[in-house]
């Protein structure tokens, strides 16, 4: 075999692996085309159910909508007359909140005056609440002066009745003591006793109530031997009315008969001036006259 047969046999070689080649892939496409095929045709199978099943579907709400038009038609007018009311509805309470915006401002506007008043009448109240503490505070002063005048007139006009009671006193001892003298001077010189009314008080000032006083004249008074009292001293007595100055007065003077620690009973010394009462004062002496 020369060169040009080995050629043509190594040529004809070389086709026939590409023939094989060709073969293979040809029926490697083939199978795989038969396999693509079968699944398109599963796939449009698939649509064509899908689309069946749509056209089924359609038909239906075809069929409903041509049923259910009138009832849809209903309900929509029924849906425009309940949204026309709704807007009625928007407008009247947009008027009327339009309305209370109004009434607020108005309201606000008042307030803020009566805020104002307010305050001024405050600061109003302030002063007079200044002002009527002065005031009270004057008042206060002047009342306790008045209260000052009126215990000094009281113990002026205690002390002006009881000297005057005291001069009578003094007056009619000494008319006694006149007509004893004559006794005396009748009688050649005989010895008689003085006034038995003849002021006797405890060297201490003291001073207490009556606690109680009988027809007979007899008085129990709040003093004892604890305040010095025994028997035979004599006590003032007089009677204190503090709204009425004027009628204050000088009763007279009680000699003392029984002491206990706490009280005593005394008897009057000569007329009184008013009878004695319970709550009368007994002191030692008149305001020390």
């Amino acid at each position: 075999m020369n060169v040009i047969g080995k050629i043509l046999a190594f040529l004809n070689l070389v086709f026939s692996c590409l023939v094989g080649a060709l073969v293979i892939m040809v029926y490697m496409t083939r199978t795989q085309y038969a396999a693509v095929l079968d699944k398109e045709r599963q796939l449009r199978q698939i649509d064509m159910a899908n689309t069946k099943a749509l056209q089924t579907e359609v038909n239906d709400l075809k069929a409903d909508k041509s049923a259910s038009g009138a009832t849809k038609d209903s309900d929509l007018k029924k849906v425009q007359d309940d949204l026309a009311r709704q807007v009625q509805a928007n407008a009247d309470l947009t008027k009327n909140l339009k309305e209370e915006q109004n009434k607020y401002t108005k309201a606000e506007a008042i307030v803020t005056s009566t805020k104002v008043e307010v305050e001024r009448r405050q600061n109003e109240v302030e002063k007079l609440t200044s002002t009527l503490k002065e005031q009270f505070a004057k008042n206060i002063e002047l009342t306790r002066d008045k209260n000052e005048l009126r215990d000094k007139a009281v113990s002026a006009e205690i002390l002006s009745r009881s000297m005057k009671d005291q001069n009578n006193r003094l007056e009619g001892q000494l008319r006694d003591l006149s007509k004893e003298l004559i006794k005396i001077k009748a009688n050649q010189g005989a010895t008689t006793t003085l006034a038995k009314d003849a002021p006797n008080p405890p060297k201490e000032d003291i001073e207490g109530l009556v606690r109680a006083s009988d027809p007979t004249g007899l008085v129990q008074i709040t003093l004892g031997s604890d305040a010095g009292l025994v028997r035979g001293h004599t006590l003032e007595v007089y009677r204190l009315n503090p709204t009425v100055p004027s009628q204050s007065k000088y009763l007279g003077r009680i000699r003392i008969l029984d002491v206990t620690a706490t009280g005593a009973v005394g008897q009057p010394v000569g007329r009184m001036n008013a009878p004695v009462q319970a709550g009368d004062t007994v002191a030692s002496r008149i305001l020390g006259g």
